[in-house]
């Protein structure tokens, strides 16, 4: 017989921590549309009411779980430049990084970066703005050292552009059966390499 958990059984950061790693296994396994505030309870195992003890609606709690994603995000692209030394390469690099992050994690992809992102408040929580400044940063710092005098900001969106449009098709597999991750990855980091080279 499994007990179910009150709020009073958690430490006070306990329970909101709790929390946030039931609605990171819900995003993980069934993308972020499957979350609601009694899903969340019964993953975390505690009663229906906990989580208002913490979020005061499904869109508050979503938008705390997304600085995990944006931590998962920035720490592959970290990674993907440790060793870089060329300035361009780096940048194609990320850019690669960035995609293999969407098509391996798509709910968190979806809940980060993806079209109801409108209806959250990312940046009333304050570790999920810092995570995604983060992200955001480390992609921007690159391409001023490839392309320093360039429109920075005008460069970032392209490459976006480029890499969401990607990721997005093939998230929701518009681009056809037999296109694998593989194809995505070379088709996104052939699309920035062109868009580099306008700028370079």
């Amino acid at each position: 017989m499994t007990l179910r958990k009150t709020a009073g059984q958690y430490h006070h950061g306990d329970l909101r921590d709790a929390l946030l790693r039931a609605t990171g296994a819900i995003v993980k396994r069934d993308g972020p549309a499957a979350v609601t505030m009694r899903a969340v309870a019964k993953r975390a195992g505690v009663s229906e009411a906990a989580p208002y003890h913490h979020f005061t609606d499904k869109r508050e709690l979503l938008a705390a779980a997304a600085a995990q994603g944006f931590r998962a995000l920035g720490a592959a692209l970290a990674a993907s430049v440790e060793n870089a030394v060329d300035p361009r390469d780096a940048v194609l690099a990320l850019a690669e990084a960035w995609l293999r992050f969407a098509l391996a994690e798509p709910g968190y992809y979806r809940l980060i970066l993806g079209a109801h992102v409108a209806d959250l408040d990312l940046a009333a929580i304050p570790e999920t703005r810092a995570a995604g400044q983060a992200a955001r940063d480390l992609v921007l710092d690159r391409i001023r050292a490839y392309l320093p005098d360039a429109d920075l900001r005008l460069v970032f969106h392209l490459t976006w552009a480029q890499l969401h449009g990607t990721a997005s098709l093939f998230v929701e597999r518009e681009l056809g059966e037999g296109f694998t991750e593989d194809n995505a990855v070379a088709l996104a980091r052939d699309g920035v390499a062109r868009l580099l080279a306008t700028f370079a």
